[in-house]
C-alpha cells in the first residue's frame, strides 16, 4: 500500500524535458499558464518560455484595469529570447490603443506567425510583417470602407486567412466591384465562414494569384461571386441556398464541391444546372443538395467526364 501511495505522489510532469513542459504551457491560456508558478519554486518562471500568448478580455470584463495590468505584466516578464509563434487577442476594447500597439510591437519583434483577433485595427508594420503567415478574424470584427486597393487587407506575406462571423462594409457607389483580398499576394488558403458583406456593389470579387484552397460557408453577398485564382485547386461552397451567380476562372487542377440545403423547386434546380455548366472546366465537380424528402447529388469525377445524377428519396427508402 505504501508503494502505491508513493507512486501516486510522484511529480511526473516536473521530470519531463523542459522543451516539452514549455510546449504544454504554450497550449494553455496564458492566464492559466502563469498560475502554475504557485506549484513550486521550479515552476515560478517556466511560463515565461511559452511560445504562444493569449490575452482574453472576457476574463477581465469587470476590471479593464486588471486586463491592462495583466498584459503589461506578461510583456514585461516574458522571456525576450523566445519567439511568439501564436497570439490570441480578444476584447481589446477594454483597453486603450497604446496597450494594443504595445502588444503588436512585441509580437512583430518576436516573429509572430499566427494571429487570432476579434477586431481590425492593425499598424502598418504588421501589414508588412514577413513572419506572419496565418490570420484569423472573428466576430464581432467589422471591416469598414475597404473600397480601394490602398484599403484592402494588405498582408503581403500572409498564407492563411480565416474570417468567421465578420461583417464587411463597402460603401462605394462608383465601383461595380471591389477586391478585398488584392493585397494578399502570397495567400494560399482562404476561408469565409458565416460572414456578411454589406455593400451597394453587386459583385463580391476574390482575386489571389497564389490561392490554392477556398472555402465559403454561409456567405451573405448581393448578386454575384467572382473568383479569379489561376492556381486554385480546391473550392468548397456550402449554404442554405444555391449561389446566386458564381463564376470561377479556369484553373488547370480544380476540385469543386457545393453543398446546399433548401426546399426543392424547379428554379433552384435550373440554377444549379447552370452553375454546373459554368464549372465545366473543373477537373472534378460535386453538387449535393438536401431538401425536405431527400437528397440529390450531381457529380463529375474527371474533366470532360459524364455528369452523374443521383436522387435519394427518404420516402422510397422507407
Amino acid at each position: 500500500m505504501s508503494d502505491i501511495r508513493d507512486m501516486e505522489e510522484i511529480d511526473r510532469l516536473s521530470y519531463l524535458p523542459e522543451s516539452i513542459i514549455h510546449d504544454i504551457l504554450s497550449c494553455l491560456d496564458t492566464r492559466v499558464a502563469i498560475k502554475t508558478c504557485v506549484l513550486s519554486k521550479t515552476w515560478n518562471r517556466r511560463w515565461i518560455y511559452s511560445h504562444c500568448l493569449s490575452f482574453d478580455g472576457q476574463n477581465f470584463e469587470k476590471s479593464p484595469t486588471a486586463f491592462r495590468n495583466f498584459i503589461l505584466h506578461v510583456l514585461k516578464h516574458h522571456n525576450p529570447s523566445i519567439n511568439v509563434s501564436r497570439l490570441r487577442f480578444s476584447h481589446s476594447d477594454l483597453i486603450n490603443q497604446s496597450v494594443v500597439d504595445n502588444v503588436y510591437e512585441y509580437a512583430i519583434s518576436h516573429k509572430i506567425e499566427e494571429l487570432e483577433v476579434d477586431f481590425f485595427s492593425f499598424p502598418q508594420n504588421l501589414l508588412m510583417c514577413r513572419s506572419l503567415k496565418t490570420l484569423k478574424l472573428q466576430q464581432p470584427c467589422r471591416l469598414h470602407n475597404l473600397v480601394s486597393p490602398k484599403y484592402s487587407l494588405g498582408f503581403q506575406f500572409l498564407k492563411n486567412l480565416i474570417l468567421y462571423g465578420v461583417w464587411i462594409f463597402d460603401n462605394d457607389d462608383k465601383n461595380s466591384s471591389h477586391d478585398l483580398f488584392s493585397g494578399c499576394l502570397n495567400l494560399e488558403n482562404l476561408e469565409l465562414n458565416k460572414c456578411f458583406w454589406v455593400s451597394n456593389l453587386k459583385t463580391f470579387y476574390i482575386s489571389a494569384p497564389k490561392l490554392l484552397k477556398l472555402i465559403i460557408c454561409d456567405l451573405s453577398y448581393n448578386d454575384m461571386l467572382v473568383v479569379s485564382a489561376p492556381t486554385l485547386e480546391y473550392f468548397e461552397f456550402s449554404s442554405l441556398y444555391p449561389p446566386i451567380d458564381l463564376f470561377i476562372e479556369k484553373c488547370p487542377a480544380l476540385e469543386v464541391k457545393i453543398y446546399i440545403e433548401f426546399d426543392w423547386n424547379l428554379e433552384y434546380y435550373l440554377q444549379m444546372m447552370n452553375i454546373a455548366e459554368r464549372l465545366s472546366h473543373a477537373n472534378s465537380l460535386m453538387i449535393s443538395w438536401n431538401y425536405f424528402t431527400g437528397k440529390i447529388i450531381l457529380s463529375r469525377e474527371t474533366l470532360g467526364g459524364e455528369i452523374k445524377f443521383v436522387e435519394f428519396n427518404e420516402e422510397c427508402d422507407d
